[in-house]
């Protein structure tokens, strides 16, 4: 009979298997499509700043709310550059980093639990809640803050279990000048300290009283939160941030106007909160990303689903069965399962809420997707909670099981999650491509209006910022920096301002980036469908698509193509931000069709035209025949005119748009082609 294994060895194996079990769930949750990752929202003011000023612009960017931000998004600028997937590399390197940092805090405080442990792990791992790490450049900051405190606090857990003096000391000073940090980038992640409190109390005081472990857990945190108390004075007395979310005083001055009405509400919004982190952040993302995906999409999300549960049942399985179901330790395990339960969920309970309350006192609600970041400091309660109650139930088979279809739902739902963000950054790029074929160069001071068919543009530097990174990306100096082209996001508020036209100014400083809009020279840019072309609205004569936006139609006339410098050199995006140029399918033909038309060279009109037809490419949108139709009425082409007016006319909007416009005769091409501009009265006014 061979010698029994030694107990060291097999607890490095062990160890191995846990760090390495994470580590591919959090492959499994966050890689198969890092590499085709991009940029998005805030990230545009960014990638404009370092890219025409250099990553000392950003002091002047994260002046306003939070400075240290200045100091890692310059470094990781430095670092990474404008190659988007080595943010979403390293964000994935953080998320394990904390993981296996909070692995590690929850096994020295409950040792006798090491299997649900390794659960609670697995579950936080692959958390479904946070859906923004697809961002990685604008959410590193999130990303770093959050390492950094879980670190500091299994540095505080550290100090405790070491009896060398000076050990213990270097430890606190090192977890509280780490909890610093993260406080530093981001001020809201300062509720995370009760999760460090609760956990300090725990720690090695089972079967003593409550009262006893809060007294002895406060005087453990005490280094923590002085440092937590000199955060908090120097935000609200010394420090003055220009933004309201972010500013501490104001949140406390919002709740003093109206003590009854406004608790209320917080007590509501806190609640509903908690259910979202806790419940529903387990359910409505995989709803959300997961289950709207094409077919193709939908077997690969089930597949690394399948396969990060099959690999969490797997390892478990190993570790049980290397240990021993029968074995002492085991059993030990599961005798105390139940005492342990309550703790956990009291614990993880008082851990969200704790971190709930900043957000909610800043006047912030969490929905998924939109604000789905605000769940990322509470995760470490919620799969807490979650490990109490799986902890509950007395088949060791049943626990793992419920945990692996977590896990598995939780990765499907990620890769949901990650695929809307690669279709909106391929949108994106498309755009914007398609822009500069159709534009050699645009005026500096128009404004551009711009309409995206994956997302929304909830800021105008979605626009301005690749638009200038293409037009105007020289090298830059001084505060704030004149943005050339600026833009307007459209609402309600930019299409009054553009009614009003000539003489209605605005000059904006966002972030030491100077923007000033005069809405009487607004070009328009869009695209209605995700299978549409960008359409550069014409205002004297406006084609519009027939899925196109009530804001857009409403502003179409007012839309300037004379800003289009059609006989400039033309720009073409840089292709370390904006990837390579796409294939020279239908829209390559389009825009450079409709760019022709605006010149006037109406034969390179039809002859793109018979090469797309005889390439047999066509549109989607139907309205973006109209550029060959008038060629080929204006040029005589009697054939061709009727083809193309058949589609057209086919659609009822489009027919009477183009009766409309060819009877106005807004750009005045009648003139110089009465028979071609009658032809097409005659073709679409029968």
């Amino acid at each position: 009979m061979s010698a029994p294994e030694p107990q060291p060895k097999r607890k490095r194996l062990e160890t191995i298997a846990a760090v390495g079990l994470l580590a591919l769930l959090s492959a499994l949750a966050y890689l198969p499509l890092a590499a085709q990752f991009g940029f998005y929202n805030d990230d545009w003011y960014l990638m404009y700043a370092g890219f025409t000023q250099g990553a000392a612009k950003f002091t002047d960017v994260f002046a306003i709310d939070r400075p240290a931000r200045a100091f890692l998004v310059s470094a990781a600028y430095q670092l990474f550059g404008t190659q988007a997937p080595w943010y979403s590399y390293s964000a994935y390197a953080l998320r394990l980093i904390s993981t296996l940092s909070l692995l590690w805090t929850l096994r020295q405080v409950w040792p006798r639990q090491n299997r649900l442990m390794l659960l609670a792990a697995a579950l936080f791992a692959v958390y479904p809640g946070f859906l923004d790490q697809p961002n990685a450049v604008d959410y590193q900051s999130h990303l770093v803050s959050f390492a950094l405190i879980l670190l500091s606090t299994a540095g505080s857990v550290a100090a405790l279990t070491t009896e060398r003096r000076a050990l213990r000391a270097g430890l606190i000073v090192l977890s509280a000048l780490s909890s610093l940090a993260g406080l530093l980038l981001m001020e809201y992640y300062i509720g995370m300290e009760v999760f460090r409190f609760l956990i300090l109390a725990a720690l090695g005081q089972s079967g003593v009283r409550l009262l006893p472990r809060l007294r002895r857990g406060a005087l453990r945190a005490a280094p923590y939160w002085a440092v937590s108390a000199g955060f908090l004075i120097w935000r609200m007395f010394f420090f003055s941030s220009q933004r309201a979310a972010t500013d501490i005083g104001s949140m406390f001055s919002h709740l003093a106007e109206s003590p009854l009405m406004r608790g209320l509400w917080f007590g509501v919004y806190w609640l509903q909160d908690f259910w979202n982190v806790t419940v529903l952040a387990w359910g409505v993302p995989l709803y959300q990303s997961a289950f709207r995906l094409r077919l193709r999409d939908s077997l690969m999300g089930m597949a690394l689903g399948a396969a990060a549960a099959l690999l969490l049942a797997g390892v478990v399985w190993w570790l049980n069965r290397s240990k021993g179901a029968d074995s002492p330790q085991a059993q030990e395990e599961d005798s105390s399962s139940n005492n342990w339960a309550w703790e956990a969920l009291a614990i993880g309970a008082l851990s969200v809420l704790a971190s709930l309350a900043p957000v909610t006192l800043g006047d912030r609600h969490i929905l998924f997707p939109t604000y789905s970041r605000f769940t990322l400091p509470g995760s470490l309660g919620a799969v807490l909670m979650l490990a109490g109650l799986l902890s509950m139930l007395k088949s060791q088979r049943l626990r793992l099981g419920l945990a692996a279809v977590l896990v598995g739902a939780a990765v499907f739902a990620h890769f949901g999650n990650a695929t809307q963000y690669v279709n909106e950054w391929r949108s994106l790029r498309n755009f914007w491509w398609q822009v500069s074929w159709r534009a050699p160069q645009i005026q500096p001071g128009t404004v551009l209006v711009a309409d995206y068919p994956n997302s929304g543009i909830a800021e105008d530097y979605f626009v301005w910022g690749p638009a200038n990174l293409i037009f105007y990306p020289e090298k830059k100096t001084g505060s704030p920096t004149p943005i050339s082209l600026p833009a307007a996001v459209l609402n309600r508020t930019t299409v009054q301002n553009i009614l009003r036209g000539e003489g209605v100014t605005e000059t904006v400083d966002r972030r030491g980036l100077e923007v000033t809009r005069d809405y009487g020279r607004v070009l328009a840019l869009s695209m209605p469908t995700e299978g549409s072309c960008v359409h550069l609205i014409q205002g004297a004569q406006p084609e519009l698509s027939d899925q196109e936006g009530y804001e857009m139609q409403i502003i179409a006339r007012r839309s300037d193509p004379s800003a289009v410098l059609t006989e400039a050199d033309p720009h073409r995006p840089p292709e370390a931000i904006f990837g390579p140029e796409p294939p020279h399918t239908w829209c390559y033909t389009y825009q450079r069709a409709d760019l022709a038309r605006q010149r006037g060279d109406w034969e390179e009109v039809a002859r793109l035209g018979d090469e797309a037809i005889q390439a047999k490419l066509h549109p989607v949108d139907w309205v973006e025949w109209m550029p060959f139709i008038q060629a080929y009425a204006y040029l005589g082409r009697e054939d061709a005119l009727r083809q193309l007016a058949v589609i057209v006319k086919d659609q009822p909007f489009l027919r009477h748009q183009a009766c409309a416009l060819f009877q106005a005769d807004g750009a005045g091409w009648g003139e110089q082609y009465p028979q071609g501009q009658a032809r097409l009265v005659e073709t679409f006014c029968p």
